[in-house]
């Protein structure tokens, strides 16, 4: 408690006299809480004794996008037909928290872990945000920028080494700007910094964003994106129009993602073959091989190009369908269709993940970076394998970014 005393009563007595804001950075959740609840309130009480109103200190935590509920998407659900059990309970549980909850943060449930899949698709996840078209937005009941909105008021914000980075890959678009950075819990901050900036894609990464697009639920029934745009058009009955354009383009969908479907499997299946003849083959533990100039000569290295060279195309078509939704959606009235607000934002984000996985697959794959490391994650048991990347070193980008552009502690 002493030392983060040592640091927040002088930064409250700055930002309050020369009306700046100054950001605290922490890695762990609990900090944060102790800042909050402990130390920040103690802060104001010795404002009071030496003459100074604590209470007109004004703080404020953010979070990452995920841990807010996007009320557009959580509309959008709750008119669906196709959710799942697991799903309709979380839909049901958050229509009660609701009625209660100011925040709209995600710390305020209790999920539990069959629910963090139905909420990260209710969240105010990175991609597809609407921003100024959202009604929510509009009429300022949007949690995330309501939380912006109280950041953007306070002398003092509270963040995490990750959001602090996001901001910093943002271009400085996440947070408020702020004059003051005080970072706790540094020595954490590199290694938060590598992962931020890095790259890591399995099997299961590609499925799961496949699954979003489209899954077979039953046999008369789709799942996913796919049921997203059959479910909006569902109540237009004319024969031109929108909606048969966009059910057509949800079959071509169909289609694409049923290719790749059967396709990732067996790249995953060569690479596990070429990290299996290149494994060290000690401990018991996952076993990292290094992905350099020495390794991409080797012949079975071709093999794994060829791969990914077929299974990115069938990605491309993919996105590449996904694309033409998006656009056909922003050309459709509000009116046209049912939730094509929602609709679109799904749209939006299911093609930004998709070019994200694309393009760090590719770039591991296809190129040699100098100013990068890449290498392969063999698990244990012959389980399917990952590929990963980060920055040889982001001492010049957090240098730049945080220390150059304002005063920094640590």
């Amino acid at each position: 408690m002493g030392k983060s005393l040592a640091y927040l009563v002088p930064a409250a007595l700055s930002t309050m006299q020369n009306s700046t804001r100054a950001v605290v950075s922490t890695n762990t959740i609990n900090l944060q809480d102790q800042l909050l609840r402990q130390d920040i309130p103690i802060v104001r009480r010795i404002l009071a004794g030496a003459g100074i109103d604590g209470d007109d200190l004004c703080v404020a935590q953010v979070k990452g996008r995920r841990n807010y509920l996007c009320l557009l998407r959580w509309a959008s659900a709750g008119r669906s037909g196709t959710m799942s059990a697991d799903e309709a309970r979380v839909l049901v549980r958050l229509l009660f928290w609701l009625g209660h909850t100011d925040t709209g943060d995600r710390a305020e449930l209790n999920l539990r872990r069959e629910e963090d899949g139905p909420w990260s698709r209710l969240s105010a996840q990175e991609g597809g945000c609407l921003a100024a078209q959202c009604p929510y937005v509009r009429d300022g009941s949007c949690f995330l920028h309501r939380a912006r909105k109280r950041a953007e008021s306070a002398h003092l914000v509270v963040v995490n080494h990750a959001l602090l980075l996001s901001d910093v890959r943002a271009a400085g678009n996440v947070l408020p700007q702020y004059q003051h950075l005080i970072v706790d819990e540094a020595h954490h901050l590199e290694d938060e910094a590598t992962s931020q900036f890095g790259f890591a894609a399995s099997e299961s990464d590609l499925m799961s964003w496949l699954e979003r697009l489209y899954t077979r639920v039953s046999r008369d029934r789709e799942g996913g994106f796919v049921a997203t745009i059959f479910t909006a058009t569902r109540a237009s009955q004319q024969a031109v129009g929108p909606a048969p354009q966009l059910q057509a383009m949800a079959r071509d969908l169909m289609t694409a993602v049923t290719r790749a479907r059967d396709r990732v499997p067996s790249f995953f299946r060569a690479l596990l073959e070429f990290g299996q003849q290149h494994a060290s083959g000690r401990g018991d533990y996952d076993e990292r091989i290094m992905i350099n100039r020495a390794m991409r000569v080797q012949p079975d290295w071709a093999d794994i190009e060829s791969n990914w060279f077929e299974v990115d195309e069938m990605l491309a078509q993919v996105t590449g369908v996904v694309d033409d939704l998006q656009a056909a959606l922003l050309q459709v009235n509000s009116t046209d269709i049912l939730d094509r607000d929602a609709a679109l934002a799904e749209a939006s984000e299911l093609y930004e993940s998709g070019e994200q996985l694309r393009a760090g697959l590719s770039r591991i794959i296809g190129q040699d970076d100098r100013e990068a490391i890449c290498w392969l994650t063999m698990p244990r048991r012959d389980a399917s394998p990952s590929l990963a990347s980060a920055p040889l070193s982001v001492s010049e980008t957090l240098r730049t970014s945080l220390s150059d552009r304002r005063t920094a502690s640590c």
